[in-house]
């Protein structure tokens, strides 16, 4: 900006500089526009920081009101819950101790779109988060297929540390539901580095269980949804997609009962 300033005047500078008065002129214009912009930055700066305290109050106050108001849940739920929270403490002596993480600022950077470079940036920041070393990790990124069929995301562990991570994307998807998935598929990876084996019939679930134990669990409950989304080869049009192996009912229900 002051770049473009300075380069405005200079075809007109050697008129004022002719006299003394004129250098003078020149100087207060330059020293006018240089404390305006100094001063738009300034208040650019105070509105996106209110903005991002906004946005952080936002989200957290749906997630406060989504863990109150949450549904009630079934005894039938509320059994298989507490058996998974058995399993956990009883094969896992459940060490990991509840906290809560804050991812709010990926919201507001990616909120009109991602890009492979972006999805990489946020699984980095997720597991040093959690102590787990990001460079034996590889992101890859793919489309949703045509059929709207297939996984949202999955995880192919290489050799003892190493591991790929698979993230869909769709122009359907928003950053809350995307930023679930990556959770998700980060934290098969830290069970891969952990050598935390699963039972089958429980493993997805504990996944997201796990990142509930870890922090994540605000994330889960805000991301985790179905989304509709048009696909010419369905009868009706549309086409659900659900993430989560959880339900927001389920997340809540364990986030009560945890901390």
């Amino acid at each position: 900006m002051k770049d473009r300033i300075i380069f405005l005047f200079l075809p007109y500078s050697y008129l004022l500089i002719g006299s003394s008065n004129g250098l003078k002129t020149l100087i207060i214009i330059l020293l006018f526009f240089c404390v305006v912009y100094c001063l738009a930055k300034a208040t650019n700066r105070r509105l996106s920081i209110n903005y991002f305290r906004l946005s952080c109050k936002y989200y957290s106050d749906t997630y406060e009101s989504l863990i109150l108001n949450g549904k009630i849940l079934e005894d039938e739920k509320i059994q298989q819950l507490k058996l998974l929270l058995d399993y956990a403490r009883n094969n896992h002596n459940a060490k990991f101790v509840p906290r809560r993480r804050n991812l709010d600022k990926f919201y507001k950077k990616y909120k009109k779109g991602i890009d492979l470079k972006g999805i990489q940036l946020i699984s980095k920041t997720i597991l040093e988060s959690i102590n787990i070393d990001y460079q034996f990790l590889e992101v890859k990124i793919y489309e949703i297929n045509q059929y709207h069929s297939g996984a949202l995301g999955y995880f192919i562990p290489r050799g003892l540390f190493g591991g790929e991570i698979n993230i869909s994307i769709s122009s359907s998807y928003d950053i809350k539901f995307l930023l679930a998935v990556i959770i998700h598929e980060c934290m098969h990876y830290y069970q891969h580095v952990r050598q935390i084996s699963i039972d089958e019939q429980f493993e997805e679930k504990f996944t997201d269980l796990l990142a509930v134990f870890l922090g994540f669990g605000k994330y889960l409950i805000l991301g985790y949804q179905t989304l509709l989304i048009n696909s010419d080869y369905a009868l009706d049009n549309l086409k659900s997609l659900t993430a989560g192996y959880l339900s927001v009912e389920e997340l809540s229900y364990i986030e009560r009962l945890i901390f």
